[in-house]
């Protein structure tokens, strides 16, 4: 058993579904490592008070506001999940406050205690945590947006989504609806509202506002949560307990100080810069804005210089200039997709600025697909035509300059796309082969009827050959994927960076794998039998062994294409990137040197910045 802040995280429980139980570790898993992850923890690691038992929470303030009209108090010592598990709420809430009032904490400590009630109650929904940020509103409804997040952050196939969704086995905890644009936040509370019609469906919903203006988010739940700002005696209580009382009776906060650190967000921002900040320029900053940048910057630049050898070697280390730099980059990057968290796996071709980088990502990239192609044609049918489909793949990514998004999902074939890619994707060769046959008929035919039978006699020899191919290409590729599909887990836990991007290699390993014994056989048989084959055509052992060896390439292209085409230029991406410097070399190990510098958090492979005001404000520093 853990603790995470005095909230006891069981490791397992007694539901009785494996995949529930697999979702049910994950999602705890995820709010123990934020919450541990958190500014607070941060806190009481820096003063020594890393005790899990120690009694010392966030301070907290606010309204339960029920839909009669009455409302609660809510003070630091009420538990949100006490709250949310009233039968006047009945599973449905928003939590609303301005920015850094700590709803996402709240979001995390009922998580927390929900996924302790599920362990106890296996008929209780599951809590997992999505950001609405990702949402395409325009583009995705709601319940299909769910699950595709449900695949993408956790894993969990589309079959599996389906059945929990229809069966009300999810409670989505949902946070950031006033992050996403604002021309779509009215379609994305229409459309949440007529989702919450269907069923008798939890959810809770995270939403800042402002000018307190709460009023104006129309979502049909049955409780508002609302958040608000400290009052001096709460915060001189904290301080105290925490052993920082002078911090409070010798600064004697002027008003417009006090309006700052009335939030858990300034709170713990001047804790934790309290050696470092200017007092002095700070109080006499006039701008609100002014305050709170000089306060984040004060933050920020402390842990920057913070002396760190967790990850690097001392020659390796990036520096306090390196590190801010690329951080910045990463900020601008994240600002500008409307994205919440960063995944390595998920970097696109957008992010390159000019004409020179889309060249030589085009370049790179169709030289490492065309590799990969060229070693699958060459193995199975010849150093020649492994030189010439290299060359073709090469040249076709580079002519379309490669600048299509890369696919992180949905990158494994199914029978039915392995039919389209060899039937209907393949036909280039065909409609070549057509060209030259009325080219040729053309000169050779006495007339528009001899024309016709000759032009009809080629087509039907040349559908003939490509059939010859493509079926057995179509079957093999069918049995591969098949296997694979097999081997394929219905949830797929994602622990490392990059680890989508390592799990494609491995598929295309495996798949390869599978035809090395088409390959030993295609070797081997002429060493010892080169004679005929007997049936009702005359096949000698080598053009036999060359339709299958070209038959089994297409079908292990096949099989891999999109798989390859997602590493090719995920790689080139990266080389491209790291050559700019907008991104170290080892990517990961850097964005962990930073979680450790306490400016982002990770959970499994994926990456945020401490809070959205300090991505901000790195995304807008010079």
């Amino acid at each position: 058993m853990e603790q995470v802040l005095g909230l006891e995280v069981e490791a397992s429980s007694g539901r009785r579904d494996r995949n529930e139980q697999i979702l049910l570790d994950v999602v705890g898993k995820e709010v123990s490592d934020r919450i541990n992850q958190s500014l607070h923890r941060t806190i009481l690691l820096t003063l020594g008070k890393g005790d899990p038992t120690f009694p010392t929470a966030l301070p907290r303030q606010g309204k339960l506001h029920l839909a009669d009209g009455n409302h609660q108090a809510l003070y630091a010592e009420v538990s949100i999940g006490d709250l949310f598990d009233q039968p006047t709420i009945s599973g449905r809430l928003l939590i609303v406050g301005p920015t850094g009032i700590g709803k996402t904490t709240a979001l995390l400590e009922l998580a927390a205690e929900l996924v302790q009630q599920t362990k106890l109650d296996p008929e209780q929904p599951i809590p997992v945590l999505f950001h609405l940020s990702s949402w395409p509103v325009e583009q995705q409804s709601f319940e299909e947006w769910l699950r595709t997040e449900m695949g993408v952050k956790y894993g969990v196939s589309k079959k599996l989504s389906n059945l929990w969704l229809e069966t009300n086995t999810l409670l989505p905890l949902l946070d950031g609806l006033d992050e996403l644009p604002t021309d779509h936040q009215e379609s994305a509370v229409q459309q949440i509202n007529e989702w919450l019609v269907n069923s008798p469906r939890s959810l809770v919903v995270c939403c800042g506002y402002e000018d307190g203006d709460r009023a104006s988010i129309p979502l049909t739940l049955n409780g508002i949560l609302e958040l608000e700002p400290l009052i001096p005696e709460h915060l001189e209580k904290y301080l105290a307990a925490l052993g920082l009382d002078t911090l409070w009776t010798k600064r004697q906060p002027t008003p417009e100080i006090l309006d700052l650190i009335r939030t858990p967000l300034g709170l713990s921002l001047l804790i934790l810069t309290r050696d470092t900040l200017d007092f002095a320029t700070w109080e006499t900053l006039s701008s609100p804005q002014d305050r709170q940048n000089h306060l984040l910057d004060s933050f920020i630049l402390q842990q920057l210089h913070q002396p760190l050898t967790a990850n690097f070697t001392d020659k390796s280390q990036p520096t306090a200039q390196q590190t801010r730099h690329w951080l910045e980059w990463l900020a601008r990057h994240i600002n500008e997709q409307s994205e919440h968290e960063f995944l390595i796996e998920n970097m696109q071709p957008h992010l390159l600025r000019n004409r020179k980088q889309i060249i030589q990502y085009s370049v790179l990239g169709g030289l490492i697909f065309g590799l990969m192609g060229g070693i699958v044609f060459g193995l199975f049918v010849g150093p020649g035509s492994g030189l010439f489909v290299a060359f073709m793949i090469a040249a076709l990514f580079i002519a379309r300059r490669g600048d299509d998004a890369i696919a992180t999902i949905d990158v494994k074939p199914t029978t039915a796309s392995l039919m389209q890619f060899i039937f209907v994707r393949q036909l280039n060769p065909l409609l070549f082969f057509l060209a030259v046959a009325v080219i040729l008929v053309a000169f050779k035919a006495e007339g528009i009827g001899s024309f016709i039978f000759l032009l009809g006699m080629v087509l039907l020899v040349g559908v003939l050959v490509r059939l010859t191919f493509a079926l057995p290409s179509w079957l093999m590729g069918s049995f591969a994927s098949k296997i694979n599909r097999f081997l394929e887990a219905d949830i797929a836990i994602r622990t490392k960076p990059n680890q989508t991007i390592q799990e494609t290699l491995l598929y295309i390993l495996r798949t390869t794998v599978m035809f090395l014994p088409i390959l030993i056989a295609i070797r081997i048989t002429p060493l010892f039998w080169s004679g005929k084959l007997a049936g009702p055509m005359a096949l000698d052992v080598p053009t036999a062994l060359h339709i299958v060896g070209v038959s089994a390439a297409i079908a292990l292209w096949a099989t891999i294409f999109d798989s390859a085409l997602a590493c090719a230029q995920h790689l080139a991406l990266r080389l491209v990137l790291f050559k700019a410097n907008a991104i170290p070399w080892h990517y990961a190990r850097f964005l962990n040197h930073c979680c450790d510098r306490h400016l982002l958090q990770r959970v499994g492979g994926r990456y945020q910045f401490i809070h959205r005001l300090v991505q901000e404000r790195f995304a807008t520093m010079p």
